[in-house]
């Protein structure tokens, strides 16, 4: 008897799945693309031939694997489940649309991003409701003025000169371990070691725990929520990421806490920039809520900025040297133009930022090539047409920029390695087609900060060495993790001039 009640039950539950499928598959018929009953494929084919619809052979399609999707569909195309639909789209005109258009018919995705809040709280990154944002971005919009950038640039000098020292004792390096820890010293002004062997090799250490932090929260985000507690340490992988969160928030707290009883000038820092402007901004300029953050949301805001802010730049970073290591004629080109604009200088100022052309040609193709963000996801409150295809409430549109990015209709021999491409008006006004740091009002808030960083950390390097492969470079392995990553090191030598 129970036996068959289970039965009976499973039965209704598979015919209501059934149903789903087939009427979310009659709103995206317009679209081609494919369609899967129940993921995994293999689980799927298993199923009874009654009750199992079509199963097509080549699904796994999601962010790795979107340019196949696009080499087969076109720019825009599905990817349909029994109850949801993914609508990929890789148009520049449906970027502009959204982001004009966005509250009246787009709404972020920010399930990873209500996962991270549950634990840190809110900030300027994973705020849904608007009055919150528009006040945590008007607290902090003092901190990323042109006025600050000096600030930025004299960090950046100083943790850039302690990677130098370490690159004159040991030529041969990880430069995506290196560039990371660049990063994270020079938002917080602080030394974490991060530069030695013992504190890289110490799984322990803040450097390898906001690493592990940034890293997981893909799969944070998978737990129920009420999972998402420290009630259920029990559990390996989130006792390892509460420890990690808590050694590096633990971490954060205590800078804070210094800076915030010393005076407003005596840090020259990332951090000391926004928990200053946090501090100083005029309450009467904050729509909605006048109160000013807490320290909670000060070290949430911190952590995110930090933790999201110096990772993406450190890769950029990481892939332009690369590329450079495999362009010596572009890295040629490259020093002859810091030596020029810096003569005997080892470091740029800030003044001369703007003078670095070239090195800002080269940090805006390896963005294009490998943008951190490959793209942004936005679900659809309101149905709306676009280029003759009616896009059903509820769609899951997957903007992907790198499949922009990597087309010659956009850029000519869009696969190559061409700086120089930069210097032409038609390239520099395709922001659509290429949105590095995002589109629209929530476009990434430390944008000048990062151009800063990557220019400064390019030009030192190039003008003090020269960069190499260690070995015959391969084709890079990718992956997309929140960000686009390698999945191996990335070695380089890096030999004196």
């Amino acid at each position: 008897m129970i036996l068959l009640s289970i039965l009976t039950l499973s039965f209704l539950l598979f015919s209501l799945l059934i149903f789903k499928y087939e009427q979310t598959k009659k709103k995206y018929t317009q679209f081609p693309g494919w369609e899967q009953f129940v993921p995994p494929l293999w689980f799927a084919k298993r199923l009874p031939t009654f009750i199992r619809p079509h199963v097509n052979d080549a699904l796994q399609v999601m962010w790795s694997h979107a340019r196949e999707g696009y080499l087969k569909f076109g720019d825009t195309f599905k990817l349909v489940f029994p109850s949801l639909a993914y609508v990929f789209v890789s148009d520049p005109e449906f970027s502009k649309f959204v982001a004009l258009n966005h509250d009246k018919y787009f709404e972020k995705n920010m399930k990873r991003s209500q996962a991270v809040r549950q634990v840190i709280g809110n900030n300027v990154f994973n705020s849904i409701e608007d009055s919150i944002w528009k006040r945590h971005r008007m607290l902090l919009n003092p901190a990323f003025s042109d006025k600050t950038m000096f600030v930025v640039a004299d960090a950046t000098t100083l943790v850039a000169q302690q990677l130098i020292q370490q690159i004159d004792a040991d030529a041969d390096r990880d430069v995506i371990s290196d560039m990371s820890n660049l990063t994270l010293n020079a938002g917080f002004g602080h030394d974490f070691d991060a530069f030695s062997t013992e504190s890289q090799s110490d799984p322990k250490s803040v450097m390898n725990s906001q690493a592990r932090f940034f890293y997981n929260g893909t799969f944070f985000a998978l737990f129920p929520k009420f999972m998402r507690s420290e009630k259920f340490r029990f559990i390996p992988f989130l006792d390892q990421y509460f420890s990690d969160l808590n050694t590096f928030s633990d971490a954060v707290n205590k800078i804070i806490e210094e800076r915030l009883v010393g005076s407003e000038n005596e840090n020259n820092d990332i951090l000391s920039l926004l928990i200053n402007a946090a501090k100083s901004t005029r309450l009467d300029q904050v729509p909605d809520d006048s109160r000013p953050l807490s320290n909670k949301e000060m070290v949430s805001n911190c952590l995110m900025f930090i933790v999201a802010g110096h990772e993406t730049t450190a890769r950029t970073l990481a892939f332009g040297f690369r590329l450079l290591a495999l362009n010596r004629h572009i890295q040629k080109r490259a020093q002859l133009h810091v030596d020029q604009v810096l003569g005997s200088a080892e470091h740029p100022t800030y003044e001369q930022m703007d003078q670095l052309t070239f090195i800002h040609n080269i940090m805006n193709e390896t963005l294009r090539l490998y943008p951190a963000a490959v793209g942004t996801e936005r679900i659809v409150i309101r149905e709306f047409e676009f280029k003759n295809r009616k896009f059903p409430v509820g769609t899951h549109c997957l903007i992907h920029w790198n499949n922009m990015q990597r087309d010659d209709k956009y850029f000519e021999n869009a696969n190559d390695f061409r700086p120089e491409r930069w210097d032409l008006d038609a390239n520099k006004q395709k922001s659509f087609a290429n949105t590095a740091f995002g589109v629209g009002k929530r476009s990434c808030i430390g944008k000048r900060f990062a151009e800063v960083e990557m220019v400064f950390v390019f030009a030192m390097i190039l003008k003090r060495f020269n960069v190499e492969c260690v070995d015959e470079m391969s084709e890079l392995d990718l992956e997309v993790n929140m960000t686009l990553m390698a999945k191996t090191p990335i070695k380089l030598r890096f030999t004196k001039r």
